[in-house]
């Protein structure tokens, strides 16, 4: 149908879409939603902590900066979708209190892995098999290794090998999401990219899409905004390299309250991973805190060492020149102002350092 007539049709209320024995025709007034309008109620697919992050026709956004843990994330996501939903919440913690709910025998679950060695990619499908206690792999478990290919052939991957059968996926992740564009940052190319990826995924299914983190835990560029704005729920795992605590905290929920934070590190006795204890999740806290404010009043000392008193673009160059805590290479500048901003902040609240007339800023312990 040409532009032409398909303005003509559509003036006439006809369709939008041209029929065809897969899929019906499509007509504008078929966008309308009203209190007639017999729209299914949400079907909730994956749990943190009691809080619903996916659901059918949903994404989940699970991000990090690198080396972090994301996979031992992922490892509980896709494990549980082959565990039976009670045998998960009788031992919560043996999941990090992560539950994809149990995906059914003529459903796949696919794992696309952009980023790592076909040798890697294997050995996270026996992780997934430990975890979940699988003898033998099931057959509507499904990885790939796209490393080699070009953002191009992903894509066309993804229309050729998973459009065919996509509607028996239950859940769906891809593993560097970032990788199916050629620039992060390219605006048109990641929208086209959501727009072809939502004509290609039904309704029915689940995605949940990983990449690299900001230091804030923001998706990043264009790509990673065109999902989040989309997306039913988004997590940030974090790791403390002094002592190997993982963090994962919950960056919005937009169906359900923000989950509370999951604090787990590797126990040898174990061999596993376990949840820590309100007890040691706050002494963690305090101690991360405490090395913290160490690290600022070092910076601190620093920025004022020449200088008793600064005025706030002097304070804000120290910051930038001496405070090691906030990232610095490969951030835009007016990203990097947010931060040097935030730091001030925190300095003040921390009594390490006070203003002084209004003006100036000065150490708190001069």
């Amino acid at each position: 149908m040409s532009k032409k007539n398909l303005t003509d049709a559509l003036l006439d209320g006809q369709t939008l879409t041209e029929p065809t024995p897969e899929k019906p025709a499509v007509r504008w007034s078929d966008f309308k939603i009203d209190n007639t309008t017999d729209i299914p109620p949400m079907v909730p697919t994956l749990y943190i902590n009691g809080s619903i992050m996916c659901c059918e026709d949903g994404i989940f956004m699970m991000t990090g900066m690198k080396k972090t843990g994301k996979s031992i994330v992922l490892n509980n996501v896709l494990a549980t979708a082959f565990v039976d939903d009670d045998k998960v919440n009788l031992n919560p913690a043996r999941f990090l209190h992560i539950n994809t709910v149990k995906c059914p025998p003529d459903k796949y679950v696919i794992y696309l892995d952009n980023e790592q060695s076909r040798a890697r990619t294997q050995k996270f499908f026996y992780r997934v098999m430990k975890k979940a206690e699988l003898i033998e792999p099931p057959k509507n478990l499904l990885f790939y290794n796209l490393k080699r290919l070009t953002a191009k052939e992903r894509v066309q991957f993804l229309k050729e090998e998973i459009m065919p059968i996509a509607n028996k996926i239950y859940l769906i992740m891809l593993d560097g999401l970032v990788d199916f564009v050629k620039s992060m940052n390219d605006e048109v190319e990641a929208k086209e990219f959501y727009d072809l990826y939502s004509q290609i995924i039904p309704e029915t299914v689940s995605t949940v899409a990983v990449m690299h983190s900001k230091p804030g835990g923001e998706s990043m560029g264009h790509i990673g905004a065109f999902f989040d704005k989309k997306a039913v729920g988004a997590a940030n795992n974090k790791k403390d390299r002094t002592d190997g605590t993982h963090t994962l905290e919950c960056s919005y929920a937009r169906e359900d309250s923000d989950f509370e934070e999951i604090a787990y590190k590797w126990d040898n006795f174990e061999e596993d991973f376990r949840v820590l204890g309100d007890d040691e999740k706050l002494a963690l806290k305090q101690k991360t805190l405490e090395d913290k404010i160490n690290k600022w009043r070092d910076a601190v000392n620093q920025i004022f060492a020449v200088n008793t008193y600064l005025d706030k673009p002097g304070v804000y160059d120290g910051i930038k020149n001496y405070d090691n805590t906030i990232k610095k290479d490969g951030v835009d500048s007016k990203t990097l102002s947010k931060y040097v901003r935030e730091q001030l902040k925190k300095y003040l609240e921390h009594g390490l350092i006070e203003l002084k007339d209004n003006q100036y800023f000065k150490t708190k312990q001069d």
